[in-house]
């Protein structure tokens, strides 16, 4: 014959439902550390790519300003070397 199980007394079960469920939130916080760390991958790799292209932007940006200020700076000189150029010719 084989033995007969005694039904499980209330502290028992209690005792095992609450070991149940601590591996469970167990489960549910590993997967959820996961995920969070995923996202915060995901959120690093977004901001590296966003700030590269704000670089750029920025860059591409302050040459375009830059371009047309240092053209007319030039222009500027030269007009300037052409202006002293006539006079110095008018006083030899």
């Amino acid at each position: 014959m084989s033995p007969v199980k005694s039904p499980e007394s209330e502290t028992e079960r209690l005792g095992r439902e609450l070991g149940e469920l601590s591996a469970t939130v167990e489960r549910y916080r590993e997967d959820a550390d996961e995920r969070l760390a995923t996202v915060q991958s995901d959120v690093r790799k977004l901001h590296d790519e966003l700030t590269a292209r704000i670089s750029g932007i920025e860059t591409r940006e302050h040459e375009r300003r830059r371009g047309p200020l240092r053209r007319e700076q030039r222009a500027a000189q030269l007009f300037i070397v052409g202006a002293f150029l006539t006079t110095s010719t008018y006083l030899v």
